[in-house]
């Protein structure tokens, strides 16, 4: 599913830098639920980001599938990322000005290069003219006429309605509870139905319960076919791992 080849990330300051992962090769299989564990610092989030396309390697190589992941465009992976890799947060990421429902169409937007307007608009029925300009108050200057793309909201009441989130569709995330944002997350996540999870410290944020939710959900994600990557440095995760690996200054321990 996904192959490190020798990936280098630095990140370079004005008085130093700092080498966050430092030659790593590492194969991650179809199917598997890995567990990379480590200090704080070591490399985990950087490793995870890497891997789903969001961080690009100083040196290196990152295959998914037969895809090679940093040889595409910004906008190229773009896509990929929305079609094929679900990202679970310890900070939520959810949009403030945007609803529980429409954040979990969120990944819809890298599918149809759109934004977060023009997800609300199509959601509303009024895609018909796509705006040149989001800037408030501005007059606008050019509109052109756009098919309405498809909208996968039946696949997300689904998913919200399996998280227990039926009754929420229209809340804000400040109206909701920590697990309750989580759980949106969630459904982000999965609205693609990615081919895996990459999860960044999921539970740090949750009690014990939610925690405990979490990992339920990550591992029928995994039981129905699904690779799943979770890095953290709590012992719950352990539970589920099919296999766990240890970083540490930038480096895999074996």
């Amino acid at each position: 599913m996904v192959h490190l080849d020798n990936v280098t990330k630095v990140y370079r300051g004005p008085r130093n830098e700092v080498r966050a992962l430092d030659g790593v090769s590492l194969r991650v299989e179809a199917g598997e639920f890995l567990v990379v564990k480590g200090p704080s610092g070591s490399g985990k989030s950087t490793l995870l980001l890497t891997m789903g396309g969001m961080v690009r390697p100083t040196e290196g190589r990152v295959v998914v599938g037969e895809t090679d992941l940093y040889a595409l465009s910004p906008r190229e992976r773009a896509r990929f990322r929305a079609l094929n890799v679900g990202f679970v947060f310890q900070v939520f990421h959810l949009l403030p000005y945007l609803t529980v429902l429409e954040n979990a169409l969120l990944p819809t937007l890298a599918r149809i290069g759109g934004h977060s307007t023009f997800l609300r608009r199509t959601l509303d029925g009024a895609c018909g003219e796509e705006l040149s300009s989001e800037s408030p108050g501005q007059p606008v200057q050019h509109a052109r006429k756009v098919e309405c793309p498809h909208i996968p909201r039946e696949e997300a009441l689904a998913l919200l309605e399996r998280f227990g989130l039926a009754d929420r569709l229209d809340h804000k995330p400040s109206e909701l509870s920590i697990g309750e944002r989580q759980r949106v997350a969630m459904a982000r996540a999965l609205l693609n139905r990615p081919k895996f999870l990459l999860a960044d410290e999921p539970t740090g944020n949750l009690d014990s319960d939610n925690a405990a939710r979490l990992m339920t959900y990550l591992a029928e994600f995994h039981g129905g076919g699904g690779t799943v990557v979770v890095v953290t440095h709590e012992e719950l995760a352990e539970r589920y791992a099919g296999r766990i690996v240890l970083i540490r200054n930038g480096r895999i321990e074996r």
